[in-house]
């Protein structure tokens, strides 16, 4: 026990002696006064904690300190929904498709749902097929990494998001460009046999505004070349 705790002790103990002893009461007929008993052990431990230093202090966030890039008032964007924003940004206004293959999310389901949450939070605005960035939007993204300007960059840009074969045959009609080619000349010439995969992929640069097919003839898109 410490000196500070002895000291305490001896203190109660002196003045419940002079309590009970009635040598204080200056009129004899009067009672006692009734002394709650001092539980010595509860006031050491107050005492003793109270005295301790304080040695750490939880540190709570203040709102403002709080992460954007997950809740935004009672909002919350997935990874998914935040890539989304990005490559919308980029390039200030892209179809759904567009956005859909660059983001690599097959889910229309999974798609329409991230899309809810970024006009919900007022950072994309959507006019039929189209989706624009707000200002609000890119303040959000902050630093906005600038889109490709050339045909090559293009390109090669989609060429992380669409199979090897559709880009053969993208970069088949590029060459052509402003002319079209035949599709079975286009076919023959990537060396694709299978109608199915040659059409799966015919349809994949078609949905993304990469080509225009006209009956059996098939054109790089202008949007590549501006």
């Amino acid at each position: 026990m410490t000196k500070l705790q002895n000291s305490i002790v001896k203190l109660i103990n002196e003045a419940q002696g002079l309590l009970n002893s009635k040598a204080f009461l200056m009129v004899g007929d009067l009672p006692a006064p009734t002394i709650t008993p001092v539980n010595v052990k509860s006031r050491i431990k107050e005492q003793t904690r109270m005295s301790k230093p304080i040695t750490q202090i939880k540190h709570v966030s203040s709102p403002s300190m709080i992460p954007a890039t997950n809740y935004i008032g009672e909002v919350k964007l997935k990874s998914g929904a935040i890539r989304i924003l990005n490559f919308i940004a980029m390039f200030n206004e892209l179809t759904k498709d567009k956005a859909r293959t660059l983001c690599g999310i097959s889910s229309k389901g999974t798609f329409g749902s991230y899309l809810a949450d970024l006009k919900r939070a007022g950072y994309i605005v959507a006019e039929g097929n189209n989706l624009q960035v707000t200002r609000e939007g890119i303040e959000f993204v902050g630093d906005v990494q600038q889109a490709p300007i050339d045909t090559e960059s293009l390109i090669n840009l989609w060429s992380k998001h669409i199979k090897s074969g559709a880009i053969r045959m993208l970069r088949v009609c590029v060459e052509n460009y402003p002319n079209p080619i035949n599709r079975r000349e286009l076919q023959e010439t990537v060396g694709i046999q299978s109608d199915g995969t040659f059409g799966s992929y015919l349809a994949d640069l078609k949905r993304n505004g990469l080509i225009k097919v006209e009956g059996t003839e098939v054109f790089a898109s202008g949007e590549l070349f501006e």
